[in-house]
């Protein structure tokens, strides 16, 4: 227990004499009260108490939440004992103070994940913009240009240099400068391994940074010469580049204020050398490929990496976004429930609007992390048996229309549906994004779900033991049948074909009326095919659309 606030004493003198410790916890969950505290073996300091002349003590535990958050004391400067109002007054007084400390953390901390966010959010940005820079060529020299422009704008340093190594000079050779200052430092156009500050980073493989060149004794000791100082520049941070745990460069950032850089930023340079090093080398494999390769075979390259390169960048950035924003959308619903606070009205709907944005964000990235891990191959079946009538009784029970649409939801399948075995949870992602698709694009009309067993009469079926609904019942070749079917706005002709593929939509200019990035039907093509089935649509603008799901039993 740290010390926190004090009444009638000297603040600094009573937090000098230390944490409370020692104690189980069991044992600081109770009041208790101390007849004298300076004789008391227990006592932590007391010679503190001895000299503020402090006898008797009452300690109440601070709890919310059935939590202990700390402890609450009361002192005398004379022998007595509490009497019992006493005692319930204070604990009751403590049981107060304890809720209100609780939601003032609350609130701290909901303050440090928003910001937390926002910075997350720059920051993948940021590298959002340097890896688009990176893949846009396979030309190295346009690529570092890009790419040394795009970093020392996002950070505002005044000039920023590359150096990759030359394996025929056995040296790192000046390949690209950018400067934001007309006073352009002239740099040296070639370093040794282990020759000055950009040498000591290409042997060592980490960054070293001089927040202030004047003061920080290192750079002396590592840079002999002393040209970055003498040019009057005094930040100078300097980062490796890789790829495949080798150091092919390094970069380097100056500035001619001194500056402080945050851990985050020291990640976030660490990611975009990463996406130069990768470019460095896909253009090293690109220059080396072309003699011996045609046309055909390196744009084929080309694309493959461009693909993997964007898969990955969207595997890693949805997972960390998801993160914050279920955050967000926590601490949110607790504020609108009233957790913290009676809130009014326009606030209410102000919250139900943050809800429902967010919560939009959080299903748009999870298609987009659902989408690469498809792609890698990293998806597998978690088969189960599923009860269907159960199965669509629950999913039933997640929709209701919303206000404002004159639609109906039809429900159509029988009270008795066999048990199957196949991914439940995969299924239902199906079904509901197909529903969610004919909800959105259906704002008068209705909307039916239907199910049924078809059995191909394959063989003789054989009699049933028991009476059972078991898909062991079935035939041989019997399936499940879903169909999605709406009144709305249909789909061209046209367009049928390319639905399915990944980031299509059917109006994908920027006036278009409803939201999504084009993954929920890539999203149903490929679990369909998981899980051993087809899906099928037909549709004709301004009619309606039906979605058939063909599943095996």
């Amino acid at each position: 227990m740290e010390p926190v606030a004090c009444r009638n004493l000297d603040d600094q003198e009573w937090k000098a004499r230390g944490a409370v410790r020692g104690y189980a916890m069991d044992e600081i969950k109770t009041p208790l009260a101390i007849d004298n505290i300076q004789t008391y073996p227990r006592t932590q300091a007391p010679e503190f108490f001895r000299k503020h002349g402090l006898v008797s003590c009452l300690r109440v535990p601070l709890i919310a939440k059935d939590t202990l958050i700390g402890l609450f004391s009361f002192y005398t400067k004379e022998e007595r004992e509490f009497s019992n109002e006493e005692s319930k007054f204070l604990v009751m007084l403590a049981g107060q103070a304890a809720i209100a400390i609780y939601n003032s953390q609350l609130y701290a901390d909901a303050q440090r994940r928003e910001a937390e966010v926002q910075q997350n959010h720059e920051h993948a940005q940021a590298l959002y913009a340097v890896t688009t820079a990176a893949n846009q060529s396979l030309d190295l020299t346009m690529v570092l240009n890009e790419v040394i422009r795009k970093v020392t704008e996002i950070f505002n340093f005044n000039a920023t240099r590359i150096f990759l190594f030359d394996p025929q000079m056995e040296s790192l050779l000046l390949r690209a400068s950018y400067e934001t200052s007309p006073d352009a430092f002239i740099s040296r156009g070639r370093f040794r391994r282990s020759q000055g500050v950009v040498g000591t980073v290409a042997e060592r493989g980490e960054p070293v940074i001089f927040e202030d060149t004047l003061s920080d004794p290192r750079y002396q000791k590592m840079s002999p010469w002393g040209g970055i100082k003498k040019a009057g520049l005094r930040f100078f941070a300097a980062f490796p580049i890789k790829s495949k745990l080798q150091t092919i460069g390094v970069i380097y950032f100056l500035q001619y204020n001194p500056r402080s850089i945050s851990p985050s930023e020291i990640e976030l340079l660490t990611a975009m050398m990463r996406q130069i090093g990768i470019a460095v080398e896909n253009a090293h494999l690109f220059e080396d490929t072309s003699k011996k390769a045609d046309e055909l075979s390196l744009k084929t390259l080309e694309l493959e990496r461009a693909n993997k390169a964007k898969d990955e960048f969207l595997s890693v950035m949805s997972h960390e976004l998801r993160t914050p924003l279920n955050v967000v959308l926590g601490y949110a619903a607790i504020i609108r429930d009233g957790m913290l606070g009676e809130i009014n009205l326009e606030q209410q709907k102000a919250l139900e609007k943050v809800i429902k944005s967010t919560g939009d964000q959080v299903t748009m990235i999870t298609s987009i992390l659902q989408t690469t891990q498809a792609d890698a191959g990293r998806l597998k079946l978690d088969l189960e048996e599923v009860g269907l009538s159960v199965f669509l009784d629950d999913l039933k029970s997640n929709y209701q229309v919303h206000s404002g649409q004159e639609l109906n939801l039809n429900w159509d399948y029988a009270s008795e549906l066999p048990v199957v075995k196949t991914d439940g949870m995969k299924l239902k992602q199906i079904l509901q994004n197909l529903i969610d698709n004919a909800i959105k694009f259906t704002q008068k009309g209705t909307v039916t779900i239907s199910a049924q067993v078809q059995e191909q009469a394959i063989g003789k079926r054989p009699q049933p033991a028991e009476d059972s609904p078991h898909a062991s019942r079935l035939m041989p070749h019997a399936f499940i049948k879903f169909k999605v079917a709406d009144t709305g706005t249909g789909i061209p002709k046209e367009h049928l074909p390319i639905i399915f593929d990944k980031f299509r939509q059917i109006d994908s200019s920027e006036t278009r009326l409803y939201g999504g990035v084009g993954l929920g039907l890539y999203i149903v093509k490929r679990f369909t095919e998981m899980l051993g089935g087809d899906v099928r649509v037909e549709s004709e603008v301004g009619r309606g659309s039906t979605f058939t799901l063909s599943l095996p039993c």
